[in-house]
């Protein structure tokens, strides 16, 4: 019993360092995941509000942009790409400032502003090539017209009409490769558009909505695995507890039995001295009641001899000198066998009680035996006794360290029960404020969608314009043919003129 406590008490040691360190473990995780939700509440937080506002921002500059460049004439080009340069700039630092504030953010909340952002981008790009090609087109035409006034002198009113029509209108070669660039890139920019509000919205919603549950499918297993460890380990200790209790129990049983075959034993080893000590002194005094008597006998048988042998000598005188008879002497060797019969007796009674005294020595010596060896017994029932106490104490010991470590146990489990419920508490404010959030983006989504519809639209009107430039274009050309042939007629006209004249010459 002694060996198998003594066998487990490490183990309960080590057992209780592991729970320990596995009840740290899962508070440092629960810390964590409420450290890491309390942060993306406060980034989806922080990103709630400048999102929208920028966003809107970009479209409202854009859209002013896009008006600017296609109103202004060509001569405020020069003007025009500052402007451009510097509303360029500030998108862009914009867009950098909220791409900065956006990093990090586990939620996909700026696909729909980056792919408004490209198709301003791109609006802005149209626009800007488009007025670059009109400048050089109009550089291209003045030059022509320059070297056309030079080699002509025709008409003012044809070269005024000739040089407006230069002014305001293209080469029929860069109008076509304008116009090329330009229905590809609106038919791109249709095609992003409607790929974009077919699957952004959604997207955005199911990855708020796979976020939460990812967030609460890590935090509610985790939980409930430490409630499942928790229990385990209060229930460990609950067996490990009453195993000790029985345990204690046991020894405290086994040492009040060794304290009652104690008390059995001092009674045991009292009568025993009590009886030796009885012995002793009735064996004295036998010893000496027989030494006296023997003394005693054989003084008085001394005595008897000798005065038998005066009685004798002086009857033997007497006979002698009274001249005794026969008789006499027949009585006297009948009284001197009868003495010689009582000595033997004597002497064999003297030897019945000397193998008395023998047999009493070897029985005292039998108890004396005996009686060191009931001493040897009480001596490791002490040392027993002794060592019972000595694991008795270390057993109380353990007991008051494992009833310790369950109120410990208890208060950690009652902390982790506070925590969960304060971690679900915020969980579902979390979810509450993610519901909220999702309506705002919801309703973000319907003002970009609007904004989208009104960019259409914009984009509408740049294509009715575009088609007027077309025509414009085309009855450039048609204008063209026309003073080309003039133009021909007239030199014809002046060759044969100055045939004429070299002739009349």
């Amino acid at each position: 019993m002694n060996s198998s406590s003594k066998r487990q008490l490490p183990n309960v040691n080590s057992e209780s360092t592991e729970k320990i360190r596995h009840l740290n473990t899962a508070l440092i995780n629960t810390e964590n995941n409420l450290r890491h939700a309390q942060q993306n509440f406060e980034l989806l937080k922080q990103i709630q509000q400048p999102a929208s506002t920028s966003l809107l921002d970009t479209f409202r500059n854009n859209a002013s942009t896009n008006d600017g460049l296609l109103s202004t004439s060509d001569s405020h080009y020069d003007q025009e790409q500052t402007t451009i340069g510097s509303r360029r700039t500030t998108t862009s630092s914009s867009n950098h400032q909220r791409s900065n504030s956006n990093k990090g953010v586990r939620f996909n909340d700026d696909v729909i502003g980056r792919s408004l952002h490209n198709f301003n981008n791109e609006l802005q790009s149209l626009s800007n090539e488009h007025g670059r090609l009109k400048h050089e087109i109009s550089k291209t035409t003045s030059t022509k017209h320059q070297q056309q006034k030079e080699s002509l002198d025709l008409n003012d009113s044809d070269d005024g009409d000739i040089n407006d029509s230069f002014l305001s209108k293209q080469d029929p070669l860069v109008e076509e490769i304008v116009q090329s660039r330009l229905d590809r890139r609106l038919q791109e920019i249709e095609r992003e558009i409607k790929r974009d509000k077919d699957q952004q919205p959604q997207g955005d919603i199911r990855v708020l909505i796979n976020e939460l549950q990812s967030q609460r499918n890590l935090t509610t297993p985790i939980h409930n695995e430490e409630d499942k460890i928790l229990q385990a380990r209060l229930l460990l200790a609950e067996s490990n507890k009453q195993m000790y209790e029985s345990q204690l129990q046991n020894t405290r049983r086994q040492l009040e039995e060794s304290e009652i075959n104690k008390s059995l034993l001092a009674q045991q080893v009292a009568q025993l001295k009590d009886q030796l000590i009885r012995t002793d002194l009735g064996r004295d005094k036998q010893r000496d009641e027989e030494l006296s008597l023997s003394v005693n006998r054989r003084r008085r048988t001394e005595q008897d001899r000798l005065q038998l042998e005066n009685d004798y000598l002086i009857q033997q005188q007497m006979m002698l000198s009274k001249s005794t008879t026969l008789n006499e002497m027949v009585t006297f060797k009948k009284e001197l066998e009868k003495s010689e019969r009582q000595r033997e007796q004597l002497s064999d009674h003297l030897q019945v009680l000397m193998k008395k005294c023998d047999d009493k020595e070897r029985v005292v010596a039998k108890i004396l035996l005996e009686l060191k060896e009931i001493t040897e017994n009480c001596d490791t029932y002490e040392q027993q006794n002794t060592k019972l106490q000595r694991d008795l104490t270390l057993a109380l010991e353990k007991l008051e360290e494992m009833t310790q470590e369950a109120e410990r146990y208890a208060q950690e489990a009652l902390n982790t029960q506070k925590q969960l419920a304060e971690s679900e508490q915020q969980r579902e404010e979390l979810k509450i404020q993610a519901q909220e959030t999702i309506k705002q983006w919801k309703a973000k989504v319907k003002k970009l969608e609007k904004d989208v519809d009104r960019h259409k639209f914009g984009s509408t009107q740049m294509l009715e314009r575009n088609e007027q430039l077309v025509k414009d274009t085309e009855n450039i050309k048609t204008h063209n043919l026309t003073l080309r042939e003039q133009i021909t007629r007239l030199e014809t006209d002046l060759n044969d003129a100055n045939v004429c004249i070299h002739f009349l010459k």
